[in-house]
């Protein structure tokens, strides 16, 4: 059963989603936050400084250190592209 978000106690209807990508600094921001609130962070790697390539998911590992965040996609990003192809 479907209970809210822990940290707003919002349904599932009122849930906020990261629509835009974000710099670094807020991205670790709103991960740190939501950490501390024990909440479930999922994490499309890229941000306004990377894409949603390798480059992207390296920059993502170095972001999250040691917080608790699941990395979305991982196959997709290790497939090596990091130019347009």
């Amino acid at each position: 059963m479907y209970r809210g978000c822990p940290t707003t106690g919002r349904n599932r209807d009122q849930d906020f989603r990261w629509a835009l990508p974000t710099d670094p600094d807020a991205t670790l921001n709103a991960i740190d936050l939501a950490n501390a609130r024990q909440a479930y962070v999922a994490f499309h790697a890229g941000t306004t400084e990377s894409r949603s390539d390798l480059n992207g998911f390296k920059e993502a590992v170095t972001i999250i250190g040691d917080h608790a965040v699941h990395i979305a996609h991982i196959n997709s990003y290790c497939r090596g592209l990091t130019k347009d192809p």
